[in-house]
């Protein structure tokens, strides 16, 4: 197998771009003699080159044609990876020293290009390389009590999957105010080594739990916000949801004479404000009387005697915890039989136990519990479950690490491993690697300094990517990194994931702290043009956008014809060539492909670019919009989606410009949802003007019509053009509004659209296009993506976004692209006379 590379000259690492910062005095990092002379945001040479050394000097490379020799990093992985990430650096006020500008990276190759290695000899470098004390790389004891589901409680340890429990819910639902009570399944039970503490509480209790172990639970008496909080970041007066002490079975002779009278004259009660209530009902007399005595012996706080007219009294037993401990210790089997249904999906109503002191106890064997719930009561406590979820993946990243460990004579007299917690741990430093669970709630309360999440296409959702992310901070130079290779899930956390890798290499002063190096064979011309505007000269760069081109393979597999086989790869293509359907599973995994028929369509440096000097930022909509009154102008609108953001596109020429002028509607009961997918974003541009919300759960068509028709009477709207599903009676009224000579309305189809949106990308990419900043606008250019026709893929449509599932709006697009069709349509120059304006309905979309 060959081992060239390209030359280290073709990596021009001082042409990099870097913020325009010159604070900081002068560096002044030394390796080896080497003293870094420069100041500001700079390549500190010096610090790259210790990355490197520790690499070759104290990592072996574990598996592949290289297994057990020094880890030399190709000249791909040392200039387009780790010299970068690690020798770029900024002056930090905030710490008073040079520190790594890049704190998030995203490294996505094809298969086998050895991500899980390099990402392993990272996070040693991390744990024992980067002069970070008490660095984080990143159950409860058998003896406690779980409250099983026929109110009994029975030590965790014995418990086994299948078995049934009192879980709730691990979270508030959606338009509830509170967690309700659910029946809970065993689904795991492991026994592992952690670090452990023991909890007491104010009334006696206590309970043996690992340090990470998370419990429902606020800081104070004085703190309203209840959240899960791990044993070790409680202290003295916090308080944990209660249900009380856990009970033993009632077998006096009391106790079975409670079962009986009250299988015969209780029944259960339950109401929003009244609460959980068990009710007994007897006539006066030496029965109630004796029920009442053996009530108030157990300590049972029931109420009065109530009298009704028939002569009948009856109290109650009042109180979730209460009304549990009854039937739990006194088992009274009607009851018992149909006690379920009456506390299962109810509300959770329990009291507080306040935490007296936390000791820490050193390793102990807990147990692993899950349940499908992710909940349990522990000693009565409200507890999450404890197991691992998945700790699979990570393991392909940590076990590279442990094995690199165990082959470096230096690293294995360093480190310890910790086998149980999978763990290992430089006491020199007071540092630990570990694996975490894919539990993301399960691992708050950490302070990374490195964490890796390694084939970001295994994830469920990007929890415990946003964990991690906002655990940071608390460090002089944390650097948290996902290693994955392309998703076929357009609508997944992965997904957004890599569309955010690519946007920043592209653009890599949208964020300045995230490195970013994408290798994906693209899906268009427009694409591939782009990377070679980006990488101009590299040598790996595609020459088309065919798969099955040997000469497209390098650029998606940097480490082809090093320790990846090329004759491997070449089998695979065949394969896939003759066979239809493993061609997808070539394109993702070996030419780094999302499978599917739309991409990225709008380069935002060229948009935001364009215009130049002319493009000036207006600070509101209408910042100088009395400039352009009593112009010519062409529309565009889709208001199909009531419940949603709309959008009304206006463009209006001015010499060789075309301004570009929108109004965005958005119902008031759809703001909660998108700003908490879009860091309160929509919230932020209501305010600041450049969307109108509107009461209620759908859009205001009132408010749109007036809207619009202010832009009839600001400027000479020529023609409009419309998304058909905006109905005949929206059209009309915006006709009858604005006088319009036409509308023309059709389908958002590939017949309709293309036209639109390749004038649309023509006038950004010649610099014509004036959006003047419109900060809505903007955040639908940078998410929309577009589909190609199966049938002919010159032909483009916008892509929609599943509304209910993501945050991304992309309604500016196809609003101004349908301007443009109606630009295309009446120029300016050949409008005709003025005649009774008419509604005419495209052939592209239904007939009139």
């Amino acid at each position: 197998m060959q081992t060239t590379t390209s030359s280290p000259a073709s990596y021009d690492l001082e042409a990099r771009w870097r913020p325009d910062d010159d604070a900081g005095p002068v560096c002044g990092y030394t390796f080896r003699g080497n003293a870094c002379p420069k100041s500001g945001a700079h390549y500190c040479e010096p610090r790259a080159d210790r990355v490197v050394t520790f690499f070759a000097r104290m990592l072996v490379h574990v598996k592949g044609p290289l297994v057990r020799t020094p880890f030399l990093l190709l000249d791909w992985q040392e200039f387009e990876i780790i010299r970068p990430l690690f020798g770029e650096v900024q002056w930090s006020s905030e710490w008073g020293t040079y520190a790594r500008r890049y704190r998030i990276a995203y490294i996505v190759v094809a298969r086998k290009n050895g991500k899980s290695e390099i990402a392993a000899a990272i996070q040693l470098y991390m744990l024992v390389g980067d002069d970070e004390e008490s660095a984080e790389v990143y159950c409860l004891a058998p003896e406690t009590r779980a409250l099983r589901a026929d109110l009994t409680w029975g030590p965790i340890g014995d418990l086994q999957p299948g078995d049934e429990l009192v879980g709730f819910d691990e979270n508030v639902p959606d338009g509830q105010h509170r967690r309700s009570l659910q029946p809970a399944t065993v689904t795991s039970v492991d026994r592992v080594m952690q670090p452990c503490y023991r909890v007491t509480l104010t009334d006696g209790r206590t309970v043996v739990a690992s340090a990470n172990h998370r419990w429902l639970a606020k800081n104070c008496a004085g703190s309203n916000t209840v959240r899960w909080l791990t044993t070790d970041s409680m202290a003295p007066g916090s308080l944990i949801r209660d249900l009380g002490p856990a009970w033993e079975n009632d077998e006096t002779y009391g106790g079975g004479y409670l079962s009986g009278v009250f299988d015969g004259e209780a029944s259960f009660h339950r109401g929003e404000r009244s609460g959980y209530r068990i009710s007994f009902a007897q006539l006066p007399g030496k029965v109630m009387d004796r029920t009442r005595q053996l009530m108030e012996e157990r300590g049972y706080p029931i109420s009065k005697n109530r009298h009704q007219g028939s002569g009948v009294a009856n109290f109650s037993l009042t109180g979730l915890s209460e009304c549990f401990r009854f039937l739990g210790s006194v088992r009274p089997v009607r009851l018992l039989a149909n006690a379920r249904s009456w506390w299962a999906g109810k509300a959770m109503r329990t009291g507080w136990a306040e935490v007296a002191s936390v000791e820490f106890l050193g390793e102990r064997e807990v147990v692993a519990l899950g349940t499908s719930t992710k909940t349990l009561f522990a000693e009565g406590l409200a507890s999450h479950n404890c197991a691992a979820k998945d700790t699979k993946q990570a393991g392909k990243v940590f076990e590279p690490a442990l094995r690199m460990t165990q082959l470096s004579p230096a690293l294995s007299k360093r480190l310890v491993h910790n086998k149980n917690a999978r763990r290992l741990i430089d006491e020199k430093s007071g540092s630990h690697y570990e694996i975490l669970t894919a539990d993301a709630e399960g691992e708050l309360g950490h302070n990374p300094h490195a964490f890796n999440l390694d084939e970001v296409l295994s994830q469920p959702d990007g929890s415990m990517w946003e964990a991690m992310t906002t655990a940071a901070g608390a460090r002089l130079q944390e650097l948290l990194y996902a290693t994955t290779t392309e998703t076929d899930d357009d609508s997944s956390f992965g997904a957004d994931l890599i569309d955010e890798a690519e946007k920043t290499q592209e653009d890599p002063a949208r964020a300045p702290h995230v490195f970013a190096f994408v290798r994906k064979l693209p899906h268009s011309q427009d694409e591939l043009d782009r990377l070679r505007e980006r990488f101009p000269g590299h040598p790996h760069l595609p020459v088309s956008l065919d798969p099955f081109d040997e000469a497209n393979w390098k650029w998606p597999n940097p480490a082809l014809d090093q320790f990846k086989s090329r004759d491997a790869m070449r089998r695979q293509a065949l394969d896939a060539r003759n066979d239809p359907a493993k061609e997808n599973g070539f394109r993702q995994f070996q030419t780094n492909q999302r499978v599917q028929q739309k991409f990225r369509w709008m380069p935002m440096h060229l948009y935001r670019a364009s215009g130049g000097d002319a493009n000036d930022i207006w600070l509101r909509p209408d910042y100088h919009r009395d400039r352009l009154r009593g112009r010519p102008a062409w529309a565009g609108f889709d208001l199909a989606a009531r419940s949603d953001l709309t959008a009304w596109c206006t463009l209006i020429p001015e010499d060789r410009w075309i301004h570009a002028l929108w109004r965005f509607w958005l119902p008031e009961a759809a703001l909660r949802e998108l700003d908490k997918k879009n860091d309160d974003k929509f919230s932020k541009w209501v305010k600041q003007g450049w969307i109108v919300a509107t009461p209620g759960p759908v859009v205001d068509y009132e408010q749109i019509y007036t809207d619009v028709a202010r832009d009839a009477e600001d400027f000479d709207l020529l023609a409009a053009d419309c998304d058909v599903w905006s109905s005949a009676p929206v059209i009309q009224r915006i006709e009858n509004d604005t006088g319009l000579w036409e509308i023309e309305a059709y389908k958002n189809d590939f017949s309709s659209m293309t036209l639109g949106m390749n004038e649309l990308m023509a006038l950004v990419k010649t610099g014509r296009f004036l959006h003047h900043g419109n900060p809505v606008a903007e955040f639908c250019f940078d998410s929309v993506e577009v589909r190609k026709a199966p049938y002919n893929p010159d032909l483009i449509r916008p892509d929609k976004p599943e509304r209910g599932k993501v945050g991304k709006r992309i309604d500016g697009v196809p609003a101004a692209a349908m301007a443009c069709n109606a630009m295309l349509r009446e120029p300016y120059e050949d409008t005709g006379p003025a005649e009774r304006p008419k509604i005419v309905i495209s052939s592209r979309g239904r007939s009139a």
